[in-house]
């Protein structure tokens, strides 16, 4: 009994000195200290549009607008968005992003968008350009007042029967003021469209941090 007491009060010195150790650690020293790990860095995360509208800037009649001025149609609130280029005929999607991180701490980003409404049956060229930082809103914008189309970022080509996977889009994240940046997805030629953010179909922007 008695030597089982002496071992069990030699632990308990034990622990009492591991404990003094650790506790006289300097642990604000460089790469120890929590101040120097930053948890999030190099994660990952998804992030839906904010907004997203059809910009119509067709150069034809638009009986379904304002004055027949296709520049004056109001489609934020729209099901789907559209991209069509033709004769006289330049249709756009805007799509508008917040995410919430400055873009300087952005390694990359990719941006996937919904299902086409309609796979297309034959081959189309995706064009991914930015937007200028201007603002925005569904509810208001149109052809007239719509940010203006600025540098390329992407150009894909999906084949017939396809839809568009995720595309890499981070000069644009990386420009964002404040976490916020819009994208145009435009056509080469021909139309696609797809569902929009209100009816429960956001794209979806995937992001790295530094």
């Amino acid at each position: 009994m008695y030597r089982l007491g002496y071992v069990r009060l030699i632990l308990s010195l034990f622990a009492l000195f591991v404990l003094g150790v650790l506790a006289s650690e300097d642990v604000s020293a460089p790469g120890v200290g929590s101040d120097s790990i930053d948890p999030t860095r190099g994660s990952t995360f998804d992030t839906p549009a904010t907004k997203d509208s059809t910009i119509n800037r067709a150069t034809i009649a638009c009986h379904d607008c304002p004055d027949s001025d296709c520049f004056k149609c109001t489609l934020g609130k729209n099901a789907t968005v559209v991209a069509y280029t033709g004769t006289n005929i330049n249709i756009s999607a805007l799509i508008g992003f917040d995410m919430s991180v400055d873009g300087s701490s952005v390694k990359s980003c990719n941006i996937q968008i919904p299902a086409f409404t309609d796979l297309p049956q034959s081959d189309i060229t995706v064009i991914i350009s930015k937007a200028a930082p201007t603002d925005w809103n569904e509810d208001t914008v149109t052809g007239k007042n719509a940010p203006a189309v600025s540098a390329q970022i992407a150009s894909v080509v999906v084949p017939a029967l396809n839809n568009l996977g995720p595309v890499d889009i981070t000069p644009a994240c990386q420009g964002a003021v404040d976490g916020k940046f819009s994208v145009y997805f435009s056509a080469k030629s021909g139309r696609y469209e797809f569902w929009a953010r209100d009816w429960g179909s956001p794209a979806i922007l995937h992001v790295t941090k530094v």
